[in-house]
């Protein structure tokens, strides 16, 4: 089973997460550049979004496959509970109760995480690291119109080559991200996800975040970051401001060990490294999707043995490559430059 397979949940997860190019963009009516007002407005989405009771649809393309979405998301008796759906024919969702996160699959399969994951097309803006301010220039940037709703404009640009950029168009009246784009160095939207509804303010039952009946939980466990478990091979080399932010182990009947993914993040940006047994047959590969990549190394250890390491994650290919590159067997802890 390899490492891609056996995280399923988390890589379900992420795409499901992935907006996309959208058609038309929303006119900006430009204003002067605003640091201090970016970083207070990213601020108090974080702080609606996690508080919020509040359901929405929106609408996100990939290639050549646009999809209808879902997401309802309450705090009932001090927990932060969110459900995100598919409205067309894959059956797919995410359920996230507190600490716990339940992957529906598209064939019912079911997968619960211990702790949160990332789950939802803005959970980075909804765990905002405030540190972000050291490698991404945050503005706020003028006035726009999204789902028939005024919005702030805030544009996030990269201070280095190792990240994208990011658009977010923020509800005036309650600040909730209506719009968020990902964009490359050259300005081009990579992903984009847009609203076309929500509701906010509503009362939502406990019992809409019920997992649907089925066949036995596969648990896959995840852990803070200073109890993350590392595994023997890890990077020795990650760009500014990437740092370890937890992990994932998972282990089924079939499989003799457990397997460890762990989870890097610069307070916006993250990306997951895989590292698992290399088969026979075991190759370097690449392949990217948007801004998201995932990238494989084969690293020959001489008598530990041969790893396939594996990124995933929303950074440029090039950074996972080098990522990649640097991993070491039982080496120091990895650093930045």
């Amino acid at each position: 089973m390899t490492a891609l397979r056996l995280f399923a949940c988390g890589l379900l997860a992420g795409l499901l997460s992935l907006p996309a190019l959208a058609a038309d963009k929303p006119a900006v009516a430009p204003a002067a550049p605003n640091p201090a007002a970016g970083l207070e407005l990213l601020r108090q989405v974080s702080d609606a979004w996690r508080n919020g009771n509040f359901r929405g649809r929106f609408v996100y393309v990939r290639g050549n496959r646009m999809d209808s979405m879902q997401v309802v998301h309450a705090v009932i008796d001090g927990t932060e509970y969110e459900r995100l759906s598919h409205l067309d024919e894959t059956a797919a969702e995410i359920i996230r109760r507190g600490d716990e996160t339940i992957c529906v699959h598209p064939d019912a399969r079911l997968t619960r995480l211990d702790a949160a994951g990332a789950a939802g097309p803005f959970r980075a803006f909804a765990t905002l690291d405030e540190a972000i301010g050291r490698v991404y220039a945050v503005n706020r940037a003028g006035q726009s119109r999204v789902a028939g709703r005024t919005a702030d404009f805030v544009e996030i640009g990269p201070r280095d080559a190792h990240r994208y950029g990011h658009r977010l168009w923020i509800d005036r009246d309650n600040r909730l991200p209506l719009r968020y784009e990902i964009v490359n160095r050259k300005g081009n939207t990579l992903e984009s996800v847009e609203f076309v509804d929500i509701e906010t303010g509503i009362q939502v039952p406990r019992a809409m975040f019920d997992a649907p009946a089925g066949p036995a939980i596969r648990t896959v466990r995840r852990v803070k970051a200073a109890q993350a478990p590392m595994p023997a091979v890890t990077p020795s080399w990650l760009p500014p401001g990437f740092r370890v932010t937890g992990s994932q182990t998972q282990q089924s009947e079939e499989d003799v060990a457990a397997a460890t993914a762990v989870t890097y993040s610069d307070g916006l940006a993250a990306f997951s490294i895989f590292v698992e047994p290399a088969q026979a047959d075991a190759r370097p590969m690449g392949r990217q999707l948007g801004p998201t990549v995932a990238v494989s190394g084969v690293l020959d250890a001489g008598a530990a043995g041969r790893y396939q390491v594996t990124l995933v994650g929303e950074v440029p290919a090039a950074t996972a490559v080098k990522i990649i590159e640097s991993a070491r067997h039982a080496g120091p802890a990895p650093a930045a430059d």
